[in-house]
């Protein structure tokens, strides 16, 4: 009787130890399957919101270079500076006026009038408006006429005319300011100021 008393507790005692060990076996597998659910956490708004582009399925053509030229370009003509002297220089002048130019373009000769194609005298009166102009085309530029074959240009008196110029206006003691501007077959300008001081009776 006794030996049965002791196996039924050997039987509940054997019952009780699987019982504890399903117990420590689904613990166990609850622990396994907790850690995967946290590394496989779901990715933040941020990487979402923020879309990698797609390559350019078309590429982007190279820019074209002309080839060089075989031909060199012309060197650009430089223009030398055209010489020019008008005479007198300033100074005070009574009743009359003479004033002459000799002008040339060093590239073309050294004599007046060698590559020059025209020059403009300009007198502007005390008030500054002009008053008179003339341009030339002879070599010994005057500015009141005269100059050729050799002759000397000619000087203006106005006693002689009336207290004239000779286009007319009148004339007025004071300062006159004198612009010769000198024009070059090639292109080229120059230009020459003077200051007269006129006195007049």
């Amino acid at each position: 009787m006794q030996f049965v008393s002791a196996s039924k507790i050997a039987v509940v005692l054997f019952g009780l130890l699987l019982i504890l060990s399903a117990c420590d076996s689904v613990s166990t597998g609850v622990a396994a399957t907790s850690a995967p659910s946290i590394a496989t956490a779901e990715p933040t708004a941020s990487a979402a919101a923020t879309p990698v582009p797609a390559p350019s399925a078309t590429p982007v053509p190279a820019p074209t270079v002309p080839p060089p030229s075989s031909t060199p370009a012309p060197p650009t003509a430089t223009l030398v500076p055209l010489e020019a002297n008008t005479i007198p220089n300033d100074g005070e002048f009574d009743d009359e006026l003479p004033f002459n130019t000799t002008a040339n373009d060093p590239s073309v000769g050294s004599n007046s009038g060698d590559g020059i194609a025209s020059v403009t005298f300009q007198f502007f009166g005390p008030d500054g408006n002009e008053i008179y102009s003339r341009t030339e085309n002879n070599t010994l530029y005057c500015a009141f006429g005269g100059g050729n074959n050799g002759q000397d240009c000619d000087r203006w008196i106005f006693s002689e005319h009336k207290n004239q110029w000779p286009n007319g206006n009148p004339a007025q003691s004071g300062a006159h300011t004198i612009v010769v501007t000198i024009y070059g077959v090639n292109g080229g300008t120059a230009r020459n100021e003077r200051q007269a001081t006129l006195n007049l009776e």
